[in-house]
């Protein structure tokens, strides 16, 4: 409790010194570095890299490392990251095609099946399939949820008559 006190504490005293519009956009870089570097990951996971990313991935930490900005500099770092995303989405649209073919329109279960389950969240597909691989014909199903609900249009997911639904 104390190191989040002084945390606190730390942070009211930055507020005061450089207000809440530097705080904000401070923190819109990043969030959208942590939701980035998740998808980065992923990509990576199924063995699509580009080297730029991490570069400005590196730039925009480094960046945020500085004392002071101004409010241009940070709106043009945030607009930077942002563009930089849009590549990251790129990477794991192509990296998720490639494992699990393209994604086509789905039925998706909403309503549960008697019997032993798992509910898988998040959205790494990877982890879904090896899972879906590891209970095959063990009388377990498979239910996803929230970011998991694209896995049930991946023709490679599909397979799996375990996978049940989305709930």
């Amino acid at each position: 409790m104390h190191s989040e006190t002084k945390i606190n504490e730390r942070r009211v005293a930055r507020l005061k010194l450089v207000g809440e519009d530097i705080i904000a956009l401070d923190d819109l870089i990043l969030f959208g570095l942590k939701g980035m570097v998740a998808y980065i990951d992923h990509a990576q996971i199924l063995g699509v890299e580009d080297g730029n990313v991490y570069a400005s991935v590196h730039e925009a930490l480094n960046f945020l490392l500085e004392e002071t900005h101004t409010v241009d500099e940070l709106l043009t770092t945030a607009l930077k990251v942002g563009e930089v995303n849009i590549r990251v989405m790129e990477m794991l649209d192509q990296a998720n095609t490639s494992a699990y073919g393209h994604p086509e329109p789905t039925r998706v279960r909403v309503t549960p099946v008697k019997g032993k389950a798992i509910l898988v969240s998040g959205h790494d597909l990877k982890d879904l399939k090896m899972l879906l691989e590891q209970t095959e014909d063990m009388g377990i199903n498979i239910y996803t949820h929230g970011e998991m609900l694209s896995a049930h249009g991946y023709p490679e997911l599909k397979k799996h008559s375990h996978r049940v639904s989305s709930i």
